[in-house]
């Protein structure tokens, strides 16, 4: 039986030279430097310029290893060919390469263990293992020059900008979701960097979808933030939410909105007026407040059926809104204004006793005089609201 899987002589291939002696019974290696006296009958060794045989690529080359090459070169492993070998930087004559790899005895253009590359760049190896100058950082002094915005501004936080080198990128450690506070820091999926702190952006009220982004929605019972946008519990009372917009809230007051009377939506008629989220018809020398209409009247005391005499403190509230209405049902005789309180603290002032309309300052607190007083005449001038 016989050893030999394959017998042939050395083949050329272009300029190449290529081991075609590969058989089961002689290992490649043996190939190296291959005596004809091991080769199978017919196979002939690699020889000429390239004497070796590449047992990975089967291909003749110059050198296996650095004694096969003249004194003052090494074989290079990657190419198997016998190249100038340096031992200190002045052996690297080209500019282009002036540094020595005593490693491999290669002149190349950085070293890694000794940058000496200019700013703003740095010493590694690419993908055909050769050290050149990278753009990048090696030193925080690299990145001083940058300012927000800046090229290699990481950054996107508030506040002024903290750059460090952090793996050759100049990064923002202020705002670096990657580098927060220090390089290598790296915050949660649902956290931002805000000045140099990891903080939730999804649920934060002070930080809500971006650093400084304070949730402060109208008229709420309380402020949210929920997935990065800022929304509330409820509206406050008195408010509605008639945007159906969150992030500003309940902006809207539903206790005087004729459109959106007591809720969202509930439009008071033409005749009518929203007060206190109640729609209620009042008569043109009425004012309405807090869902009932109050008037002015020299009727000594006596109010219209379904209305009583009110307080003082509902006149402190509507006092001015007066201004334009006149006597419900006939001019007073008395300026002193009689309520539901013991005493009669405001009274008409340029208008005593005259008809209206009504002018600014009619009626005022302590107006003709009317200060703690008791006059209950015939024509008293008289304040009344519907119950």
């Amino acid at each position: 039986m016989s050893f030999w899987r394959a017998a042939a002589v050395t083949l050329t291939l272009g300029s190449i030279a290529v081991c075609a002696c590969a058989t089961a019974a002689v290992p490649l290696d043996t190939q190296l430097g291959a005596d004809a006296s091991v080769l199978p009958p017919g196979c002939a060794a690699c020889a000429g310029a390239t004497p070796k045989c590449d047992t990975v690529k089967n291909v003749c080359v110059e050198c296996a290893a650095d004694g096969d090459c003249a004194s003052g070169k090494k074989c290079d492993p990657a190419t198997h060919a016998c190249r100038f070998a340096c031992t200190t930087d002045s052996d690297c004559k080209d500019p282009a390469a002036k540094r020595c790899d005593v490693s491999a005895h290669a002149c190349v253009a950085c070293l890694t263990t000794s940058d000496t590359c200019p700013g703003a760049t740095y010493c590694a190896k690419g993908k055909d293992g050769v050290a050149a100058c990278q753009p990048g950082c090696k030193t925080v002094a690299d990145c001083n020059n940058l300012d927000a915005g800046a090229p290699g501004d990481s950054g996107g936080g508030s506040g002024p900008p903290s750059f460090s080198c952090c793996n050759h990128q100049c990064a923002d450690t202020s705002a670096d979701g990657k580098n927060c506070g220090a390089c290598g820091a790296v915050c949660g999926a649902t956290q931002g960097c805000c000045s140099s702190a990891c903080l939730e952006e999804q649920s934060s009220v002070s930080d809500c979808g971006g650093c400084g982004k304070v949730c402060a929605p109208a008229n709420v019972t309380t402020a949210q933030c929920a997935s990065g946008a800022c929304g509330y519990d409820t509206c406050a009372a008195g408010f509605g939410d008639c945007d159906k917009d969150k992030s500003n809230g309940c902006e809207l007051d539903v206790t005087t909105d004729k459109q959106n009377c007591g809720q969202c939506g509930k439009a008071c008629n033409v005749s009518e007026q929203c007060v206190a989220g109640v729609c209620v018809t009042c008569s043109g020398n009425e004012v309405a407040y807090n869902g009932h209409c109050y008037y002015l009247d020299g009727s000594g005391g006596a109010c219209d059926p379904n209305y009583s005499r009110a307080p003082e403190s509902v006149m402190a509230v509507i006092v001015t809104q007066f201004i334009g209405k006149n006597y419900m049902h006939k001019v007073s005789s008395n300026c002193c204004i009689w309520t539901s309180d013991v005493y009669e603290n405001y009274g008409m002032t340029s208008q005593c006793n005259s008809n209206g309309p009504f002018t600014s300052g009619n009626p005022q607190a302590g107006g003709a005089g009317c200060t703690q007083q008791q006059n209950h005449g015939a024509g008293q001038l008289t304040f009344c609201g519907s119950n």
